[in-house]
């Protein structure tokens, strides 16, 4: 049985993402009730998010949107949206790249810059490759790291290109609205609105059920009730 501390313990939770889970919502004053019915079916974030954006029909495309907005690791984000980390790094890589302008290094690494002109062996097109996990703390090899650190120290088309990126999500976390924290009041009343409502539509159910079975029966007594052998027409005195 869920103990008041379990209760409080989700709304907690529900609380720490209430702002993005109804900021996705074009509605969410409709959704809250719905919301709050969700979490209360649901184990973790991830389980609730993933249920969420279905019902909301929402896809990868918001998948940026969702990494700036609730924090989740590429790891969280590929078990909501049924993706490999590497699909998710690549989706964010390429969601950055279109709403970001073009970076000018990278035509100065197709056309001037040299080897001998790489810093710390990276080239300002390979840092581009690894700018977006780098920035979302997700760059998992060592020497690539401490290769990009030299690089960024050492060149200022790259520094300002990480600020771009910051700024991105500064500017996408600044559209996440902010909403009133559920209550346990609130998630009760929600609740029992559910539960009597689930409990409606059970009594419902049983109803049809007890017409549709009284129906096959009263069939299967006149059925049964006639005599095995109609009299032949010829046959009656």
């Amino acid at each position: 049985m869920e103990t008041n501390e379990d209760k409080a313990v989700k709304i907690e939770s529900l609380n720490l993402y209430l702002d993005g889970l109804l900021g996705l919502c074009s509605d969410p004053e409709s959704n809250r009730a719905p919301l709050i019915e969700e979490a209360a079916a649901t184990a973790d974030i991830c389980e609730l998010l993933q249920d969420w954006l279905w019902l909301l029909d929402l896809d990868e495309k918001s998948c940026l949107q969702i990494r700036v907005w609730f924090g989740l690791s590429y790891r969280q984000l590929g078990k909501v949206l049924h993706l490999s980390s590497r699909e998710v790094a690549q989706l964010i890589k390429s969601q950055r790249a279109q709403m970001l302008s073009t970076y000018p290094a990278i035509s100065l690494a197709t056309s001037k810059v040299q080897e001998d002109e790489k810093i710390a062996g990276l080239s300002c097109f390979m840092v581009e490759q690894h700018l977006s996990a780098w920035s979302d703390s997700e760059l998992i090899d060592p020497k690539i790291q401490e290769s990009i650190q030299t690089h960024l120290r050492a060149c200022a088309l790259c520094t300002q290109r990480l600020q771009e990126y910051r700024q991105l999500q500064a500017d996408i976390l600044k559209k996440r609205p902010s909403f009133e924290a559920v209550t346990e009041k609130e998630s009760q009343k929600v609740l029992k609105i559910a539960s009597r409502r689930k409990r409606d539509r059970i009594l419902r159910f049983a109803y049809w059920i007890f017409i549709i079975l009284t129906v096959l029966t009263f069939l299967a007594w006149v059925i049964w009730s006639k005599p095995e052998k109609m009299p032949n027409i010829y046959e009656i005195p």
